[in-house]
């Protein structure tokens, strides 16, 4: 069983296909890259696999449980989440604590 499998997830912004069919399994100790060139779709796919952008359709499956329609906080307590890249830092917490803001 795979850790994390999609199957045909889309989405579309008006009528341009931001994701379209977009299917692939990860094992667990696997690593899967996800590349492309701008406006590919690899950040709407993360956000639909993280739960901070539902679907059009599709399906994903963590550890053989579906979880197309959870929100992003049900996801990161099963252990899936989605880390924005941001050069702040919040200063008058510790390091530790500003790691934690991310999920």
């Amino acid at each position: 069983m795979s850790l994390l499998r999609t199957e045909g997830l889309t989405k579309h912004f008006g009528g341009v296909a931001a994701a379209e069919e977009l299917s692939f399994a990860v094992d667990e100790g696997e690593i899967l890259g996800l590349i492309g060139p701008n406006g590919s779709g690899k950040t709407t796919a993360l956000n639909m696999l993280s739960g901070c952008l539902a679907p059009d359709r599709g399906r994903t499956w963590l550890a053989g449980e579906e979880v197309t329609a959870m929100k992003p906080v049900a996801l990161a307590r099963r252990g899936l989440l989605r880390m924005f890249q941001t050069t702040r830092v919040f200063v008058r917490i510790c390091a530790f604590d500003n790691l934690l803001t991310a999920g």
